[in-house]
């Protein structure tokens, strides 16, 4: 079933000393079990709704839509998370994380929402002939790199 399997490759390295990591804030839980709750809540979630295996959780992530299918069904899971499920279920589209948001923030030269990110770089993608989640990646892999200098943020 799905979110049964342990990975133990993601899991983040502890502090030494303690628990949590470098997103851990006074009186929260370190980031490290907010997220294994988020992914227990999102199985959760799933097995609610009937995705309980790969073959359903692709005809889901090949039907649904953020706004319907996603939003405030799990706390703290929002448009990013949801795009990089269904990238990964074969859906052709991008993560609004922040290299993106910078390169297409950068490009039309003011601040966007998650919605304006993923809109702008699919819009790119598909006037240069490319994949959506390749441009994604293109861009990632340059943001990630330095190769891609960017203004000052607009304002």
């Amino acid at each position: 079933m799905l979110g049964e399997q342990h990975d133990s490759s993601c899991e983040e390295p502890q502090r030494p000393g303690g628990v949590g990591n470098r997103h851990d804030r006074p009186g929260q839980l370190p980031a490290f079990w907010t997220r294994a709750q988020q992914l227990r809540d999102l199985a959760r979630y799933f097995r609610s709704i009937g995705v309980i295996d790969q073959q359903r959780l692709k005809h889901w992530a090949l039907a649904s839509t953020f706004k319907k299918d996603f939003e405030g069904r799990v706390k703290g899971l929002g448009p990013a998370v949801y795009q990089w499920l269904v990238m990964r279920k074969g859906v052709d589209t991008v993560k609004p994380d922040v290299h993106l948001r910078r390169f297409a923030e950068a490009a039309v030269g003011r601040k966007l929402n998650d919605h304006d990110v993923i809109e702008v770089t699919a819009g790119a993608a598909a006037r240069l002939g490319v994949k959506a989640f390749e441009l994604d990646w293109r861009i990632w892999e340059a943001s990630r790199g330095g190769a891609l200098p960017y203004p000052s943020a607009p304002a």
